[in-house]
């Protein structure tokens, strides 16, 4: 902030206010997304760090100590991977699919056999990532999530090609004076229109 004095600020480890709502640009922040994850031991936990101008996020990283990852992205520059460019290529169907634990549950019940439901990662930045990266086809998160756990996995997912959306297809927006996210569907390049149309035919989202 002493760098950006301009920028708003909302994080999940700081009182939130309202004054972001007039800045132009402001640091959306989680300290550890996957605390629970984190205290237990789980290698899978970030720090999410981005920066959102006008509802949209423009800059983000997620750094994952444990596992040596860094994932990062720049509005229309594309995502990078520990430096090096992600580069997952379009994909015609659905194989791997990863959700929050009571998501997987339901999923695997639904769909025992036809695909494959990762084992559950506690930090929601980064199932998002993973469909960045390739090492799943499409994540979902049921209501209830904040924008600090999403923004920087939005942008490092649609810069490597991907889409986040709401289960209703619609974009998603950043600096709400409701912090609070909708159920959300993110996938890999050329992915998303088959996974909204499996989260709507599944209803495992409501």
């Amino acid at each position: 902030m002493h760098a950006r004095p301009g920028y708003g600020w909302l994080s999940e480890e700081t009182a939130d206010n309202e004054e972001r709502l007039s800045r132009e640009r402001i640091f959306v922040v989680d300290p550890i997304d996957g605390t629970r994850g984190f205290l237990k031991g789980d290698p899978h936990w970030c720090v999410s760090i981005a920066v959102v101008a006008n509802g949209r996020p423009e800059a983000a990283v997620l750094v994952s100590p444990a596992v040596n990852r860094m994932l990062s992205a720049v509005q229309g520059s594309g995502a990078l991977m520990n430096g090096e460019a992600l580069q997952i290529e379009a994909k015609a169907g659905l194989s791997k699919l990863t959700g929050s634990r009571r998501l997987n549950e339901a999923m695997g019940k639904l769909y025992e056999g036809r695909y494959e439901i990762l084992p559950f990662i506690p930090s929601l930045a980064y199932r998002i990532a993973m469909a960045a990266t390739g090492e799943t086809d499409a994540a979902f998160a049921r209501s209830g999530a904040h924008e600090w756990d999403v923004a920087a996995a939005h942008l490092i997912l649609e810069e490597a090609g991907g889409r986040i959306t709401t289960q209703s297809g619609k974009e998603v927006a950043y600096n709400a004076p409701a912090i609070r996210m909708p159920a959300l569907v993110a996938a890999g390049p050329g992915r998303h229109e088959m996974t909204l149309e499996l989260a709507k035919r599944g209803g495992f989202l409501q």
